[in-house]
């Protein structure tokens, strides 16, 4: 896991409850038409092998 993951380690849900958190208030107002990837600096496109 380590190779493919930076941190050595998967994310846990209160990680990428933040991220939404965040995303959702008003301190994202002027976040628009992009891609938040919450996955650890994994360079894959998806986790599903895990």
């Amino acid at each position: 896991m380590r190779r493919d993951f930076p941190a050595g380690r998967l994310g846990t849900v209160d990680e990428v409850a933040d991220v939404v958190t965040c995303l959702l208030s008003d301190r994202a107002s002027w976040i628009n038409g992009t891609n938040i990837a919450v996955d650890g600096a994994q360079n894959r496109p998806s986790a599903r092998g895990y």
